[in-house]
């Protein structure tokens, strides 16, 4: 009897999980002298490169198959991405940054070829928030190829841009369909639904504000790109995400989506030389808006695709209980302000982790009822 294949989300999302540990796990080490190495830039790449990558190859491995009605994912796609995603974690834990960074290359062009051979078959993009997605991954390999241009002097753009810009750009992108869907507003459309082919014109202007304002960060302004990207993400959350629009029902999730949009929004403004919180603030946004937004998003995928009832979202505490778990996370991480061995941040790392482990849990528990 031929075995059906396993969904890439099942392994990747608990990889994903786990590395977000690891990452965190590394100040914990170096704050108790367990490591000798300081952290800062493996404990990015792990972030990055680790966790939100592995949420998100398991995102498009698992859907983009559907949405396009094409080939799903076979055994060896799904083992290279967890292999990509394994050696992040030994060259990270190692402090071998430099090689990290080249194999997030290597992360990236199996994603672009995994996604690029099923649209060529299907000739045809799910909905026009997609027009976001190739500016994301040329953005990670600007940010790549600065960087192998001069690895001392572009190793902050790597984070900007192969980070904080492929991110947003899936956030506001493809969660133009996707959020107001999971929050249950009114009118919205699943992803696989042509029938509206109206395009917002806030979705381009969206576009623009955002990747214009990180190429005025690459050419040195600074302050415009943060204000460009604060732009964007305001446009976005409020015409595109439903910030201010109430759902037809409340569910711990979308008033969770709604906490992490506004997490977006703040962290970006408050990273602005006028509040001197500069990386406590990107970490507000990292931990309350990416993170959240992606452990959020990643639940209804495990309901939806586990054959659970997405009654789930309005009568759970758990997911309140990891929603405010994160969000303190964040809070804490600013607190701490730009000493990286405050307190508050091994109170921030032991919140997160936390909440990593009560979201995985019921991961695994609704994993097993789906295979019984």
């Amino acid at each position: 009897m031929k075995l059906a294949p396993i969904e890439p989300y099942r392994v990747l999302f608990l990889l994903g999980g786990a590395l977000g540990i690891v990452g965190s796990g590394l100040w914990i080490l170096f704050n108790f002298h367990v490591t000798q190495f300081y952290p800062k830039q493996a404990h990015a790449n792990l972030m990055y490169f680790g966790l939100l990558w592995c949420f998100i190859a398991g995102f498009f491995m698992t859907a983009i198959p559907k949405m396009t009605r094409t080939q799903s994912t076979n055994t060896f796609e799904l083992f290279a991405a967890t292999l990509l995603g394994l050696l992040q974690a030994l060259l990270n834990v190692q402090n071998l940054t430099e090689p990290s960074i080249y194999l997030f290359g290597l992360q990236q062009l199996f994603l672009i070829a995994f996604i690029g051979r099923r649209f060529l078959v299907h000739k045809q993009i799910p909905f026009v928030g997609f027009y976001f997605l190739p500016l994301a991954f040329g953005q990670s390999l600007l940010g790549l190829s600065l960087f192998a241009l001069d690895p001392q002097q572009n190793q902050g753009l790597v984070t900007l841009l192969c980070g904080e810009a492929l991110v947003l750009n899936l956030i506001l992108g493809l969660g133009s369909r996707l959020i107001p869907v999971i929050s249950r507003l009114p009118n919205a459309l699943l992803p696989t639904d042509g029938k509206n082919k109206k395009t917002s014109p806030w979705l381009f202007v969206t576009l623009v504000l955002l990747n214009g304002g990180y190429l005025l960060t690459v050419f040195g302004f600074q302050n415009a790109g943060i204000i460009f990207r604060a732009l964007a993400t305001l446009v976005a959350a409020v015409s595109l995400l439903g910030l201010f629009r109430a759902p037809l029902t409340w569910s711990y999730i979308g008033a969770g989506l709604k906490l992490g949009l506004l997490a977006l929004l703040f962290g970006q403004i408050m990273s602005l030389p006028i509040f001197k919180l500069g990386i406590a603030a990107l970490h507000f946004m990292f931990l309350g808006g990416f993170t959240l937004i992606t452990f959020l998003i990643s639940t209804r995928v495990m309901l939806a695709h586990g054959g659970q009832s997405l009654d789930y979202e309005v009568s759970s505490r758990r997911i309140a209980l990891v929603t405010c778990l994160i969000f303190l996370a964040a809070a804490f991480r600013l607190f701490s302000g730009l000493n990286p061995l405050s307190g508050w941040i091994l109170i921030s790392f032991c919140l997160l982790s936390f909440a990593v482990i009560l979201w995985g849990a019921k991961f695994i528990s609704i994993l097993t009822k789906a295979s019984s």
